[in-house]
């Protein structure tokens, strides 16, 4: 089995449709045995998706990715797994682990990490309310 990672210093790629880099990783038994990068043609990602079934990639593990690539891909018989951030090594790992998605390799905003940042906000803004309160009764 084929698995492409879509890659950049090291890490997810933000923006699949923007990515120049795919690093293609041939598993066996949950194990890799093979692993090698290929160039994207840059101003065609649709071909990005050809040269993904040349190497008969079945999973696609990438960060943002828009509809029009999606459905490509998933046109072409190949698994995405959108949306993902962080560390190469971590997200394998992740991914060999049957751990993906996962809300801690997730991009911002996406996978319920949008609820934590809400109630992180609103404990902040009760806080400043508080805040303001004290300055208030200090005055008086």
């Amino acid at each position: 089995m084929y698995i492409a990672i879509a890659t950049w210093r090291n890490r997810i790629s933000p923006v699949l449709d923007n990515a120049r880099t795919l690093l293609i990783i041939q598993l066996e038994n949950n194990a890799e045995q093979l692993r090698f990068e290929i160039r994207l043609p840059g101003q065609l990602p649709a071909l990005g998706v050809l040269r993904m079934q040349e190497y008969g990639v079945e999973v696609l593990i990438c960060g943002a990715i828009s509809q029009k690539l999606f459905g490509l891909c998933e046109r072409a018989g190949i698994k995405t797994i959108p949306w993902i951030s962080g560390p190469l090594d971590k997200v394998l790992d992740s991914y060999l682990a049957k751990d993906l998605p996962n809300p801690d390799l997730s991009m911002p905003g996406c996978c319920g990490r949008r609820r934590a940042k809400r109630q992180r906000r609103s404990r902040r803004s009760q806080g400043t309310q508080t805040g303001s309160k004290i300055k208030e009764r200090s005055k008086t």
